[in-house]
């Protein structure tokens, strides 16, 4: 009666009337297709009475239907009262349709389970239909795809390297890991998905984008990219922009490395390489210079040797003389920038030499006020004392200079170790160094005039109040010892030379 009863359910379940089909024919239909399903479809009482399984559910339990049917669903599995999670009990309660899903210690397998209760003429639950699908495997894909999503998740996000995925369309951010947001100075990629600081000029969100379509029409792109920070600093990026797709969808993946230092390293080089170049051809014109000065000093002497002084071309004839000596004084300043100066080293001690030409320039310059901080211990070194106090009073005119209406003027010193990286633009040798450190509280300089400061006869200054060696001859005073001077200044922030 109760396989019969299923019968009739199923038929009503799963075809509509016809008197095409006679009831036989539709049950057997109806069998074959149960029977050919790859779930597991049974029959139930409320009281977990098995009335049916296909035969999917009988190959599961490795039994026969006539060990199967009238028993018990738990008894089946070798339990002695219901599972704790049960699909039919809740279906049964609820009276609507219940999906659980469950794990089958006996078996070693997860079962989902849907229970769709069968309401007789009362309302009540007259018996359940429970589809029973393996999700084993389904449950292993799904934690392997987690455990390579994890590790994907930790890869992007602990990745030296910035990473952006944008939407190929739009070039909206999707999604960055933390080195993005560490170079940009946020701390969501909310931040940077709704600010645009990092397409500001001096390039445009426009021309990022036409990259981004680039890389989409024509595969992965490579360039060089100035960005900014979200403090408004600049910095150089090397981008790479490849095509990749995510759930089905395509996107824009940015690979980024910060490559501002390089710049600055490559900079400093070509500064170098230029700085080189410009005090060879400064070297040989100041010997030629220097060669004619001294023919035309020669012959004024000889006149004035033969000439009275009362005769009227007597001063003209000094003044020639004074003139050609203060020429000669700018040939030594330039063969001192072109490596051409004569040198007289001996073991001098920078601390006792900066204390002495500090308290000078102090005294003369008495509106500026020199603060010093000078290590103990320094470093003894090989040099011509003479050519190192003209590089100081240099550096300390050109900061008073700086600052016409007084200021501070501070003076380091301290040993340092300087590595390869540093010392390769500058053509010197990684090793313990003595550093010194002049900083001016004055008007600073702007990017073009900070790129120039060292070249022979750049001046600020209006035309015959400067000759624009002085630091040109420090530059070349400095390297012509083995050492390197750097500047660093922004407009009305002041300057600190270091070398």
């Amino acid at each position: 009666m109760a396989e019969r009863r299923a019968e009739i359910i199923c038929d009503e379940l799963f075809f509509e009337r016809s008197s095409d089909i006679d009831s036989n024919d539709k049950t057997n239909l109806l069998r074959t297709v149960i029977n050919g399903l790859p779930d597991i479809v049974s029959l139930q009482k409320p009281d977990h009475t098995v009335l049916f399984y296909n035969e999917a559910g009988y190959r599961f339990l490795g039994r026969r239907p006539d060990q199967v049917d009238g028993k018990k669903c738990f008894e089946l599995i070798g339990r002695s009262a219901p599972c704790e999670l049960c699909a039919t009990r809740e279906a049964t309660i609820s009276r609507k349709t219940e999906t659980i899903e469950k794990y089958l210690p006996e078996y070693g397998v997860w079962m989902e389970t849907r229970a769709i209760p069968v309401l007789n003429g009362e309302g009540a639950v007259e018996m359940t239909i429970e589809i029973l699908r393996d999700t084993t495997d389904s449950r292993r894909m799904m934690r392997e795809l987690q455990k390579s999503e994890e590790r994907f998740r930790t890869l992007f996000e602990e990745a030296n390297v910035a990473i952006v995925l944008h939407d190929k369309d739009t070039g909206r951010v999707i999604d960055a890991n933390l080195a993005t947001l560490r170079r940009y100075g946020l701390s969501s990629v909310w931040e940077l998905e709704t600010n645009d600081f990092w397409m500001e000029p001096p390039y445009s969100f426009n021309e990022a984008l036409e990259w981004i379509h680039k890389a989409d029409r024509e595969g992965p792109q490579r360039f060089e990219w100035l960005n900014r920070r979200a403090t408004g600093e600049l910095f150089w990026e090397d981008v790479l922009l490849s095509k990749i797709v995510i759930g089905g969808k395509e996107r824009i993946l940015a690979t980024t490395i910060d490559i501002t230092e390089r710049k600055k390293l490559e900079e400093q080089m070509l500064h170098s390489q230029k700085m080189e170049a410009v005090g060879t051809l400064a070297g040989g014109v100041a010997h030629d210079f220097n060669n004619l000065l001294m023919s035309i000093l020669g012959y004024a002497s000889m006149l004035l040797m033969k000439t009275e002084q009362t005769h009227p071309f007597y001063e003209k004839l000094k003044t020639i003389e004074r003139q050609v000596e203060s020429g000669a004084e700018l040939t030594r300043q330039l063969l001192g920038f072109a490596q051409g100066g004569r040198y007289e080293t001996k073991p001098i001690w920078l601390n006792e030499l900066l204390t002495k030409t500090s308290n000078v320039f102090g005294k003369t310059k008495k509106e500026i006020v020199v603060h010093t901080k000078l290590q103990g211990n320094l470093y003894a070194i090989e040099a011509d004392e003479g050519q190192i106090e003209q590089v100081l009073m240099n550096l300390y005119m050109n900061a008073s200079q700086a600052m016409p209406s007084g200021g501070d003027l501070y003076i380091e010193t301290e040993n340092v170790e300087l590595l390869e990286y540093f010392c390769l633009p500058h053509g010197i040798t990684p090793g313990a160094y003595i550093k010194i450190s002049i900083t001016d509280t004055g008007e600073g300089m702007d990017p073009e005039t900070r790129r120039r400061i060292f070249e022979p006869f750049f001046t600020t200054r209006e035309v015959g109040k400067g000759t624009g060696l002085g630091l040109a001859s420090a530059y070349g005073i400095v390297r012509n010892h083995g050492g390197a001077i750097n500047v660093y200044s922004e407009k009305r922030h002041g300057s600190k030379f270091s070398s």
